[in-house]
């Protein structure tokens, strides 16, 4: 039986809290099979489903508004986004916000890992 979770980790203490007790930038998930944990950084996350930073720069470069799937499907060319952007979602990278009924997802731009992403993505010319 696989038993998945999202939490922290705090280095300094060796406790691990779960998400929603969010005090932290080290993001964790912890994989349990058959008794052995595996404790993942947010980045390997990421990068499990490449389509993430494809969805962050669409979100990045349209930071003055909210976009529905429809339109990050559109600006991104991927026709797939639900695991990726449920992986945004769950490290707080991404904000889902509704409107009168329509979904609707922007940056977090106040989350530390986002800011870090655009700075990075700017410095390399990934966005403008």
């Amino acid at each position: 039986m696989q038993k998945f979770s999202l939490g922290i980790f705090l280095p300094h203490s060796g406790q691990f809290m779960n998400f929603t007790e969010y005090s932290s930038k080290f993001i964790l998930k912890t994989l349990t099979l058959n008794s052995m944990v595996c404790v993942v950084h947010f980045l390997d996350l990421l990068l499990d489903k490449p389509n993430t930073f494809k969805i962050l720069r669409v979100l990045l470069e349209n930071l003055e508004q909210e976009l529905t799937k429809y339109a990050i499907k559109k600006y991104s060319g991927i026709k797939h986004i639900d695991a990726a952007l449920s992986v945004l979602i769950s490290l707080n990278m991404v904000d889902k916000v509704e409107y009168n009924g329509i979904t609707k997802y922007r940056a977090n731009i106040d989350d530390a890992k986002v800011k870090a992403f655009k700075r990075f993505f700017s410095e390399i010319g990934y966005i403008k």
